[in-house]
């Protein structure tokens, strides 16, 4: 028969197992939840690439300014010495590197309504054909 010792002892541990096994088990809620604040932190795609972008000297025909909110909506502007001639907004969506932009306002330029996402600092809009239509867009500084 054990002794009263040995019953202790046996009691002791399993409480000590038990105690380990809920320490366990809270450190893996940590875990989780560690990581998910820290997916929470990162930007979506879209909100990386939200900003104003623009392209051209404002000579002639030939400054192209994009502005792409973080709430989904755009407005473009095609200008040149003499001013806009060419203004639309309305909504874009990002779908793997490729901007889709949808007027509300006024039809685009066709070449203004695919954009690719060249690098987080450059846009280059599209032909309807796919081919570079413009000159990269460059993102401003805020």
């Amino acid at each position: 028969m054990p002794d009263s010792s040995f019953k202790a002892e046996a009691a002791s541990r399993l409480g000590l197992i038990q105690r380990l096994a809920i320490m366990h088990r809270w450190l893996a809620v940590f875990s989780i939840l560690a990581s998910l604040s820290a997916c929470a932190s990162v930007a979506p795609i879209s909100h990386r690439v939200a900003g104003c972008y623009a392209a051209g000297d404002g000579i002639g025909y030939n400054r192209l300014r994009l502005c792409l909110d973080r709430d989904g909506t755009y407005t473009s502007q095609l200008a040149g010495d003499i001013g806009p001639w060419h203004e639309a907004s309305g909504t874009w969506s990002l779908s793997g590197d490729m901007i889709q932009l949808v007027a509300k306002t006024e039809k685009p330029v066709d070449w203004l309504a695919r954009v690719r996402v060249a690098s987080d600092k450059v846009l280059e809009p599209l032909s309807p054909s796919g081919e570079l239509a413009w000159e990269p867009l460059k993102r401003e500084s805020p």
